[in-house]
Protein backbone atom coordinates (compact mmCIF):
# COMPACT_ATOMS: atom_id res chain seq x y z
CA UNK A 1 0.00 0.00 0.00
CA UNK A 2 1.34 3.62 -0.88
CA UNK A 3 1.05 6.06 1.02
CA UNK A 4 0.41 9.46 -0.71
CA UNK A 5 0.53 13.34 0.63
CA UNK A 6 -0.54 15.88 -1.62
CA UNK A 7 0.37 19.34 -1.02
CA UNK A 8 -2.97 21.77 -2.25
CA UNK A 9 -3.00 25.33 -3.07
CA UNK A 10 -6.77 25.72 -2.61
CA UNK A 11 -9.14 23.87 -0.11
CA UNK A 12 -11.78 23.29 -3.33
CA UNK A 13 -12.86 19.23 -3.86
CA UNK A 14 -10.53 17.53 -5.49
CA UNK A 15 -10.93 14.60 -8.05
CA UNK A 16 -10.72 11.72 -6.15
CA UNK A 17 -8.44 8.56 -6.95
CA UNK A 18 -10.86 5.45 -7.22
CA UNK A 19 -8.04 3.32 -5.40
CA UNK A 20 -7.54 5.05 -2.04
CA UNK A 21 -8.25 2.86 0.69
CA UNK A 22 -8.14 5.42 3.26
CA UNK A 23 -7.76 9.07 2.75
CA UNK A 24 -7.72 12.00 5.15
CA UNK A 25 -7.71 15.60 4.35
CA UNK A 26 -6.58 18.36 6.60
CA UNK A 27 -6.85 22.63 6.06
CA UNK A 28 -4.41 24.56 6.93
CA UNK A 29 -4.58 26.77 10.18
CA UNK A 30 -3.13 30.55 10.27
CA UNK A 31 -1.24 30.96 14.01
CA UNK A 32 -0.46 34.24 15.20
CA UNK A 33 2.90 35.46 15.31
CA UNK A 34 4.34 32.32 12.67
CA UNK A 35 4.83 32.36 9.29
CA UNK A 36 1.93 32.74 6.79
CA UNK A 37 0.74 28.58 5.72
CA UNK A 38 2.25 27.63 2.20
CA UNK A 39 -0.15 25.44 1.09
CA UNK A 40 -4.05 25.57 1.80
CA UNK A 41 -4.56 22.05 2.77
CA UNK A 42 -3.25 18.69 2.85
CA UNK A 43 -4.78 15.42 1.58
CA UNK A 44 -3.27 12.13 2.80
CA UNK A 45 -4.30 8.53 0.90
CA UNK A 46 -3.33 5.16 1.49
CA UNK A 47 -4.02 2.95 -2.17
CA UNK A 48 -2.97 -0.18 -3.36
CA UNK A 49 -2.15 -0.14 -7.28
CA UNK A 50 -0.53 2.17 -9.90
CA UNK A 51 -0.05 5.59 -8.44
CA UNK A 52 -2.28 8.38 -11.09
CA UNK A 53 -0.38 11.11 -12.21
CA UNK A 54 -0.89 14.32 -10.12
CA UNK A 55 -3.05 16.90 -10.56
CA UNK A 56 -1.46 20.24 -12.09
CA UNK A 57 -0.87 22.31 -9.64
CA UNK A 58 -0.68 20.03 -6.46
CA UNK A 59 2.68 18.95 -5.28
CA UNK A 60 2.40 15.12 -4.56
CA UNK A 61 5.02 13.02 -2.62
CA UNK A 62 4.87 9.29 -2.03
CA UNK A 63 6.28 8.10 1.58
CA UNK A 64 7.35 5.06 3.62
CA UNK A 65 5.53 5.96 6.64
CA UNK A 66 7.27 5.19 9.96
CA UNK A 67 5.29 5.42 13.10
CA UNK A 68 7.73 6.36 15.95
CA UNK A 69 5.85 6.76 18.50
CA UNK A 70 1.90 6.48 19.44
CA UNK A 71 0.75 4.16 17.05
CA UNK A 72 -2.13 3.38 19.10
CA UNK A 73 -3.12 6.95 19.52
CA UNK A 74 -2.47 7.60 15.61
CA UNK A 75 -5.17 5.02 14.69
CA UNK A 76 -7.38 6.24 17.11
CA UNK A 77 -7.19 10.26 15.59
CA UNK A 78 -7.00 9.17 11.97
CA UNK A 79 -10.53 6.92 12.44
CA UNK A 80 -11.81 9.78 14.75
CA UNK A 81 -15.19 11.84 13.56
CA UNK A 82 -14.14 14.80 15.37
CA UNK A 83 -11.09 17.19 14.17
CA UNK A 84 -7.79 17.19 15.68
CA UNK A 85 -4.53 18.56 14.97
CA UNK A 86 -1.00 17.83 12.92
CA UNK A 87 1.84 20.20 12.49
CA UNK A 88 3.71 18.78 9.68
CA UNK A 89 7.20 19.76 9.30
CA UNK A 90 8.92 19.35 5.50
CA UNK A 91 12.60 19.91 4.85
CA UNK A 92 15.04 19.29 1.95
CA UNK A 93 18.46 17.39 3.10
CA UNK A 94 21.37 19.09 3.82
CA UNK A 95 23.43 18.31 0.34
CA UNK A 96 26.34 17.02 2.10
CA UNK A 97 24.12 14.06 3.09
CA UNK A 98 22.50 11.55 0.79
CA UNK A 99 18.86 10.56 0.66
CA UNK A 100 19.87 7.33 2.74
CA UNK A 101 22.49 8.98 5.34
CA UNK A 102 19.00 11.79 5.74
CA UNK A 103 16.87 8.39 6.92
CA UNK A 104 18.94 6.75 9.19
CA UNK A 105 20.26 9.80 11.58
CA UNK A 106 16.74 11.71 10.98
CA UNK A 107 15.39 8.12 12.71
CA UNK A 108 18.50 7.99 15.00
CA UNK A 109 17.76 11.18 16.55
CA UNK A 110 13.91 10.80 16.52
CA UNK A 111 13.02 13.02 20.04
CA UNK A 112 15.92 15.96 19.24
CA UNK A 113 16.40 19.02 17.36
CA UNK A 114 19.90 19.06 17.64
CA UNK A 115 21.35 19.05 21.22
CA UNK A 116 17.66 19.57 22.82
CA UNK A 117 15.38 16.91 23.38
CA UNK A 118 11.99 17.78 22.48
CA UNK A 119 10.03 18.61 25.74
CA UNK A 120 7.18 16.27 26.74
CA UNK A 121 4.56 18.87 26.39
CA UNK A 122 5.09 19.34 22.89
CA UNK A 123 5.84 15.99 21.23
CA UNK A 124 2.44 15.17 20.56
CA UNK A 125 0.09 12.21 21.20
CA UNK A 126 1.97 10.13 17.90
CA UNK A 127 4.92 10.93 15.80
CA UNK A 128 5.31 9.97 12.03
CA UNK A 129 8.29 10.28 10.01
CA UNK A 130 7.42 9.93 6.24
CA UNK A 131 9.99 9.33 3.93
CA UNK A 132 10.00 10.12 0.31
CA UNK A 133 10.07 6.99 -2.11
CA UNK A 134 11.68 9.09 -5.16
CA UNK A 135 14.64 10.37 -5.11
CA UNK A 136 13.31 13.42 -7.61
CA UNK A 137 10.98 14.13 -4.63
CA UNK A 138 10.53 17.95 -3.93
CA UNK A 139 10.99 17.34 -0.68
CA UNK A 140 13.25 14.89 1.45
CA UNK A 141 11.55 14.80 4.68
CA UNK A 142 8.20 15.57 6.32
CA UNK A 143 6.85 14.65 9.61
CA UNK A 144 3.97 14.67 11.39
CA UNK A 145 2.96 15.31 15.43
CA UNK A 146 -0.62 14.90 16.03
CA UNK A 147 -2.69 16.47 18.88
CA UNK A 148 -6.31 16.54 20.28
CA UNK A 149 -6.30 20.30 20.55
CA UNK A 150 -5.00 23.45 18.97
CA UNK A 151 -3.02 24.30 22.52
CA UNK A 152 -0.57 21.65 22.08
CA UNK A 153 -0.20 22.62 18.22
CA UNK A 154 0.57 25.84 19.58
CA UNK A 155 3.02 24.76 21.92
CA UNK A 156 4.85 22.43 19.47
CA UNK A 157 5.01 25.38 17.23
CA UNK A 158 6.02 27.62 19.32
CA UNK A 159 9.05 25.55 20.85
CA UNK A 160 10.20 24.56 17.15
CA UNK A 161 9.96 28.34 16.08
CA UNK A 162 12.43 29.43 18.66
CA UNK A 163 15.16 27.04 17.68
CA UNK A 164 17.40 26.91 14.76
CA UNK A 165 16.96 24.12 12.38
CA UNK A 166 19.86 21.78 12.46
CA UNK A 167 22.05 22.60 9.61
CA UNK A 168 24.19 19.57 9.65
CA UNK A 169 21.00 17.13 9.30
CA UNK A 170 18.64 19.79 7.03
CA UNK A 171 18.92 22.77 4.75
CA UNK A 172 17.52 25.75 7.09
CA UNK A 173 16.11 27.82 3.90
CA UNK A 174 14.57 24.88 2.95
CA UNK A 175 12.27 23.84 5.82
CA UNK A 176 9.34 24.76 6.46
CA UNK A 177 5.80 23.60 9.22
CA UNK A 178 2.29 23.37 8.66
CA UNK A 179 -0.35 23.70 11.27
CA UNK A 180 -3.20 21.62 10.31
CA UNK A 181 -6.87 21.09 11.40
CA UNK A 182 -7.85 17.31 10.39
CA UNK A 183 -11.34 16.81 9.28
CA UNK A 184 -13.26 13.88 10.62
CA UNK A 185 -12.44 10.40 8.56
CA UNK A 186 -15.23 10.23 5.95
Amino acid sequence: MTKRIRFLATTGDRPRDASAVRRLRAVAVELPGLPPPRFAAVEIDWSDGPVPEPDPGVIEVAVEEVVLRGADELGARRASDRSHFVMMSVARRNPVLSRAELADRWRAEAGRLGADAIPDDVRGLAYVQDHPLDDAAPFDAINEAWFDALAGLRRRADWFASRPVPADLFDPERCFALYLRVEPAR
